[in-house]
């Protein structure tokens, strides 16, 4: 697949659930936009997701209806890529601070005011919303990480008999998120795998940075290679995650430290297992 037509898949999927919103939201609707890979680049359709903001007229969220346009575009296109559609919601007046039903991460709020298309409505964008403080983003991110990242949990996801659940989107997904992590600690922005990668490969001493190319490399390709056996991409896993848990843990004033301490030391322990073994 061309990188053209790899990205029109994606842009038919946003058309789709932009198309359903307006109807089923009908006058609350306000506008839509494309974020993510689609807006600011890096799009695969066999490894993205399709992120697609829909912010509406009033103060009360349109959860229920958010949920009906992702079955609607399920339902109509019946393909893996419309399975992956993400729909970050609010209403406009509500934008800077999301009540609760709404679906609006401030690092996808920023992505929205920086790199968003938009496809439907009036963009309002330059009127009066402001973008999420660094301060903010910083923290949802990290906080986000240090909730979900286990060392246990990734090593149970790279064993034998759960790689064939494991594919090229998850498996990219699990090297790239660390990197991804840094970046928006180290700059407050949003950015493309390939930024973030960039980054990486440019802090002084990691070791991984080969992995994270690969990363990229397979999402293009569409085709996961392996490097050196399974084993040692655990290992070389295991060892991203230690580099950049062990970067933030510098970092002065950073949120959830203590949990990011702790996953430090944890992955230093399966690390030094891994390798003794």
């Amino acid at each position: 697949m061309s990188p053209e037509s790899d990205s029109q898949s994606g842009w038919t999927v946003v058309n789709f659930a932009v198309a359903s919103a307006q109807r089923l939201c009908a006058d609350r609707f306000e506008s839509a936009y494309a974020i993510g890979s689609l807006a600011h680049g890096g799009f695969t359709a066999v490894a993205s997701d399709v992120d697609v903001a829909i912010l509406v007229n009033g103060e009360t969220s349109v959860e229920a209806t958010m949920r009906a346009v992702s079955a609607a575009v399920h339902q109509e296109l019946q393909t893996e890529l419309a399975e992956r559609l993400s729909i970050f919601h609010s209403p406009w007046t509500c934008f800077s601070a999301p009540t609760a039903g709404s679906r609006f991460p401030a690092i996808d709020r920023l992505d929205l005011m920086r790199h968003g298309v938009l496809v439907a409505g009036n963009d309002r964008r330059s009127e009066s919303a402001a973008a999420p403080a660094r301060a903010e983003v910083v923290r949802e991110a990290v906080e986000f990480a240090a909730s979900r990242w286990s060392a246990d949990g990734l090593r149970a996801a790279l064993r034998p008999e759960n790689l064939a659940d494991t594919g090229l989107r998850d498996i990219t997904k699990l090297i790239l998120s660390p990197v991804r992590l840094l970046f928006v600690v180290h700059t407050g922005n949003v950015g493309s795998n390939d930024d973030a990668a960039d980054h990486y490969a440019a802090v002084p001493g990691v070791t991984t940075a080969k992995l994270v190319r690969s990363a990229i490399m397979w999402r293009r390709r569409g085709r996961l290679d392996e490097v050196g056996g399974w084993p040692m991409l655990e290992i070389e896993l295991l060892r991203l995650y230690h580099e950049v848990l062990a970067i933030l843990s510098q970092i002065d004033g950073l949120p959830s430290a203590d949990a990011i301490a702790t996953l430090e030391t944890d992955f230093a322990r399966q690390l030094a297992s891994r390798v003794g073994g």
